[in-house]
């Protein structure tokens, strides 16, 4: 079987502003990808999806930080839940994809969203 070399690339960011990059190749034999899949916290409720002015997020305990990052990797908006429940307007973004980086107490969970 035929493998191909494919690279990805991780940009973080720390809470002191220190930039870490992590560069990896890897085989993969010959296949069509359909997807990828990772475990996510399924009490996590983001929406609507698409947003034109509105963004919920449940599901959240308190203290969980929130950032929402542009395609590019531009920070655009950050903020803290003080309960389960936060929401916050994207009715001045640009359309496109966003993704919205929620810190829990041990992990990052990613969502992508659309704005119209």
């Amino acid at each position: 079987m035929e493998k191909h070399q494919y690279a990805y690339q991780v940009r973080t960011i720390n809470e002191q502003g220190f930039q870490e990059t992590l560069y990896e190749q890897i085989d993969i034999p010959s296949c069509m990808v359909t997807g990828l899949f990772s475990e996510r916290d399924e009490s996590l409720r983001v929406y609507p999806n698409p947003a034109r002015n509105i963004v919920n997020v449940e599901g959240l305990k308190s203290g969980h930080n929130l950032q929402l990052f542009s395609a590019s990797g531009v920070l655009v908006w950050q903020g803290q839940s003080l309960g389960t429940r936060i929401e916050f307007l994207v009715d001045s973004y640009p359309s496109g994809f966003y993704f919205l980086q929620i810190h829990g107490e041990s992990d990052i969970e990613v969502a992508r969203i659309i704005v119209q």
